[in-house]
């Protein structure tokens, strides 16, 4: 685990980041008098809870204060675009059960079979119904 980062001083770049347990005898980075770069605790807050359908998590960004460098993360709306490219790829998902569902169906129709919600395990319906929700539709 991170717990120190090594900065250069003036531009605030990261030069390194290190476990100070297992990089320092002492499990304290050393202090540096008079050279261009000073370590600094590194901390990283927890990742934001986020609806997945709506928004998207960002990459995490890296914070150098005056006395830490703090990592997090935050959370965008999803675009138009990107909201109708995950619906699409959930649909294709259970297009591949669906396929077997209607295969089910015909081999009922072709054997005499008389059919009802009652013909096909709840598994079936909940596929079904997941695809009518990602369409707005109501659920069976």
């Amino acid at each position: 685990m991170i717990t120190h980062a090594l900065v250069e001083d003036g531009t605030d770049v990261i030069l390194k980041r290190v476990d100070a347990a297992q990089e320092f005898r002492t499990g304290e980075p050393p202090v540096f008098t008079g050279k261009p770069f000073r370590w600094l605790a590194y901390t990283v807050d927890p990742d934001p809870v986020f609806d997945e359908d709506t928004q998207k998590m960002e990459a995490p960004v890296e914070t150098v204060g005056a006395d830490s460098v703090v990592r997090s993360r935050s959370v965008r709306a999803l675009t138009p675009q990107e909201v109708v490219a995950r619906t699409t790829e959930k649909i294709a998902a259970l297009d591949e059960t669906l396929t077997r569902i209607v295969e089910d169906v015909m081999v009922a129709i072709a054997s005499g079979q008389p059919l009802n919600r009652g013909t096909f395990p709840a598994p079936v319906w909940a596929k079904v119904n997941a695809r009518r929700r990602l369409r707005g539709e109501a659920n069976i």
